[in-house]
């Protein structure tokens, strides 16, 4: 249920193994394993960032680290296969982990970044959406 809150197309597969609905579920090795074995670099990048979002929804300093690690390994998948677009979406998960860990400037620098990518984008609604969040 965690998996369900943390994301829509997520589905819950255990603790924390989640999948996105898109992406073939395995209970033995978990979303990423199934991605990275078909090739599937945008799956993965899905992966990841569901993954991400997961972990950020659990209280504990050890998800919280996970969330990192799936953030990171998202940035690597971006440049990986260009999937420029799900960027600001990491930005943004990046900016939560950083609230959750208490580092208010940590949150808005990511805002920020995220924000940047979404103007060059041409994407005025979340510019604007992420400079009320940034302002408020």
């Amino acid at each position: 249920e965690r998996a369900r809150e943390a994301h829509p197309r997520c589905a819950a597969v255990g603790r924390i193994r989640a999948v996105p609905s898109t992406t073939p579920a395995c209970p033995d090795y978990g979303p990423l394993h199934v991605a990275e074995e078909g090739g599937f670099g945008l799956g993965r990048l899905e992966a990841e960032v569901t993954m991400a979002r997961v972990s950020l929804a659990e209280a504990d300093e050890t998800s919280l680290a996970e969330a990192g690690r799936f953030l990171d390994r998202a940035e690597r998948t971006v440049e990986e296969t260009g999937c420029l677009v799900t960027l600001p979406e990491v930005f943004e998960l990046r900016a939560q982990l950083a609230r959750r860990r208490e580092d208010d400037a940590g949150a808005a620098a990511a805002l920020r970044q995220a924000q940047r990518l979404y103007r060059e984008m041409g994407a005025p609604l979340q510019v604007e959406r992420l400079e009320k969040e940034i302002g408020g």
